[in-house]
């Protein structure tokens, strides 16, 4: 029967790493399939584990199979017949599903060559766990496959910043469980293995806490992820910037897509593509593509924000990019569209091929505007940002100067923005001006020294807006899109630019008005030449001067709160399982003291005295009599002992002669058992009395003993 139990132990360590695949898969589709990989496993090393290694290993193999098959290959049948495509599709998922699992992104769709690979590693974890339980007499070797089976769904949602405290709990519970099950060799060994319970306890959330980065923003994690990843092909344009002058100038305008939108205030458009890397000349993105399911990763540093809905029917897209709203969350194809994208970076999605006319699909999304930000936002300044805020060599000194001239007197950094948003709207739309965004474009947009200079469109002013920005300090990016619009055409191509916040993600803003055909903003600022000495004429000479862009904050240093908040975890842990035993032995005291007969009651003051004993480390012989166990305590321990003999006497009447047991007998053996513990720890060895009520030894020595006399 106990070996039953241990069996169920493990059957339920194995589930509960199964349940972190929760955070994995954007459906609960999985949850069945790995139930009964987990029951049949058991089941099948309960049936050969008195078997030869070989019949067992020819089971394991059999039975992992004929489970595997129905419940994660089902699609691939003919009928009710298994095809060719359903032994590839297994082959490479117990080969390559670990692989698979790590190149697509979170949350991602219960596919069938990832399904295969979890429910490959919840059999062998099952099946060996119950294996070593009923086949060997190692105490801890049961727990190693739960425990490599949750270390490596851990490795596997590292990237999700979710906090997996009820399935640690709930494995370290069960492990500690498992232990004092099956260390029944000596008391001595109990109380070994139960310290090892309580470190292995505190380990596997100290696991928890480092693997999933529960901590500040979950920097320094363990994932894996990044390590092995196969991203999708990314769509064959060079800089989706150039091609928003193209389609403006197509004709006749092509109707790209229909776009029925809800609760869309604020909102500048519907993006296609993210740019956040220049080179001086074009900019391009740096983003890589993970295959998604319908849920998709929310942006982590979005705060509080508005939701928009949108769905989407195609009727001719220039690539695969998708247009999305705001940070797309989650998306549904009204029919199977092959494989979709997502950049977690960015926010993008794309698809293997593009899209056929009169495909539909619905996008939720999250995102905040600017006039939502209040004067105290401040933009992010994480390491990760930084990569944002990068500019090439080669800045023109007009731009930078001109950048300060317009900021310097905004004290707030969404006033700066502001600003610069407001100049470059009052710079004349033109979408015949010449294209292009390098250096070389910006500043000649900028400084306009001859007439129609400072003419462009959203190619130009977009990328003017991100270069000043960045040489502010701000973490920038351009967004490609499309203004919000029921039928989209090659006319409504647009461009804008975003900014991170702290706790408010990507902010957009838009410095072109396509309705400003005069120039509305003051002339720029001159550069004052100062003079400056020339060594070789040895005159003053005079040289243009400008301010250099503030120099972005350095990245704040690791703290060490994130060392002291795992000891400080770490050490509740303990203290915590280190608790439950006084607790436990309060509660057996509290219902001895509550029994409702005299006998009862006699009988509960002599198992505390006993268990009293015990902690004096007495031995305990189940099959001595009250005389016989107060007889040895005396001759033990001497003097202390005494009251045990008259509460043994006393213990004898309520066994085998209940009938001639007294009314205030009872209330007199609960005098006794308090009389021994007090005894037993006189004087300055008070002390003791407190360390025995940590010593697990009185909660199991009763069983152990049954246990030893049965075998």
């Amino acid at each position: 029967m106990t070996r039953m139990v241990q069996v169920v132990v493990c059957v339920l360590a194995v589930a509960m790493s199964d349940l972190l695949y929760l955070s994995f898969f954007d459906t609960t589709a999985f949850v069945p399939a790995a139930g009964a990989t987990v029951l049949v496993a058991a089941g099948a090393a309960c049936l050969v584990h008195k078997r030869s290694l070989a019949l067992r290993l020819g089971a394991a193999c059999l039975g992992f199979v004929v489970t595997a098959v129905p419940a994660a290959l089902r699609p691939t049948f003919d009928g009710w017949r298994p095809t060719t495509r359903t032994v590839s599709e297994l082959g490479w998922g117990v080969v390559g599903g670990w692989a698979r699992m790590l190149s697509v992104g979170l949350p991602s769709p219960v596919d069938d060559e990832i399904l295969v690979g979890l429910l490959f590693v919840t059999w062998i974890a099952t099946f060996s766990a119950v294996i070593m339980v009923l086949c060997t007499k190692s105490v801890l070797a049961p727990l190693l496959p739960p425990m490599l089976s949750f270390v490596l769904g851990l490795l596997m949602v590292a990237s999700r910043q979710q906090v997996h405290w009820y399935e640690t709990a709930g494995l370290g519970g069960l492990l500690i469980t498992l232990l004092l099950l099956r260390s029944t060799k000596t008391t001595r060994a109990r109380g070994v293995y139960a310290t090892v319970a309580l470190v292995l306890s505190a380990t596997s959330v100290g696991i928890a806490i480092g693997v999933t980065g529960v901590l500040a923003d979950g920097a320094g994690r363990a994932d894996p992820r990044p390590l092995y990843s196969v991203p999708l092909k990314n769509p064959e344009v060079i800089t989706p910037l150039s091609t928003v002058k193209a389609q403006l100038l197509e004709e006749p305008r092509r109707r790209l897509f229909s776009a029925r939108v809800t609760d869309a205030d604020g909102l500048i458009g519907l993006r296609v593509a993210a740019l956040d890397r220049f080179d001086g000349a074009l900019w391009t993105s740096r983003e890589d593509f993970l295959v998604a399911g319908e849920r998709l990763g929310r942006d982590r540093s979005l705060g509080p924000s508005r939701t928009v809905r949108a769905t989407i029917t195609v009727d001719s897209l220039p690539n695969t990019f998708l247009p999305v709203a705001g940070w797309p969350v989650e998306t549904r194809f009204a029919r199977s569209v092959g494989s979709t994208g997502f950049s977690p970076a960015s926010g993008s999605l794309i698809v293997e091929e593009p899209l056929p006319r009169g495909t539909s699909y619905d996008v939720v999304g999250e995102f905040q505007s600017a006039r939502d930000l209040s004067r105290d936002a401040r933009p992010s300044t994480t390491e990760a940002d930084h990569a944002y805020t990068d500019l090439p060599p080669g800045l023109p000194a007009p731009v930078a100067s001109l950048a300060h001239a317009l900021t310097d007197s905004e004290p707030s950094p969404v006033g700066k923005l502001a600003a610069l948003e407001s100049h470059l709207r009052g710079l004349p739309y033109n979408v015949e001006a010449p294209p292009g965004h390098s250096y070389a474009a910006i500043n000649k947009l900028l400084t306009a020294p001859q007439t129609h200079d400072d003419e462009g469109d959203a190619e130009q002013h977009v990328a003017a807006f991100a270069v000043m920005a960045r040489s502010l300090g701000f973490p920038t990016r351009i967004a490609v899109g499309y203004r919000v619009r029921p039928e989209v055409t090659t006319r409504d191509a647009h461009a804008w630019a975003e900014i991170h916040f702290e706790g408010h993600g990507w902010v957009a803003y838009d410095p072109t008005d396509p309705d400003r055909l005069q120039r509305s903003t003051p002339d720029q600022p001159v550069v004052v030449p100062t003079p400056s000495p020339n060594p070789e004429s040895g005159h003053n000479q005079a040289v243009p001067t400008t301010t250099a862009p503030p120099t972005p904050p350095p990245p704040p240093l690791p703290s060490d709160d994130r060392f002291w908040l795992v000891l400080v975890v770490l050490a509740a842990v303990v203290l915590l399982s280190v608790l439950v035993i006084p607790a436990e032995k309060l509660r057996r005291r509290w219902v001895r003291r509550r029994a409702r007969t005299g006998p009862a009651l006699v009988t509960g003051a002599w198992e505390e005295a006993v268990d009293r004993l015990v902690e004096r480390k007495l031995p305990f012989v189940l099959s001595r009599t009250p005389r016989q166990v107060a007889g040895n305590a005396v001759e033990t321990l001497g003097e202390p002992a005494i009251s045990v003999v008259a509460l043994a006497e006393t213990t004898t009447t309520a066994i085998f002669g209940p009938e001639f047991l007294g009314d205030c007998e009872p209330g007199q053996a609960w005098l006794l058992e308090r009389s021994l513990r007090r005894d037993l720890y006189p004087g300055w060895r008070r002390l003791w009395r407190l360390r025995a009520w940590f010593d697990p030894v009185p909660l199991y020595v009763r069983r152990a003993e049954k246990r030893r006399q049965r075998t």
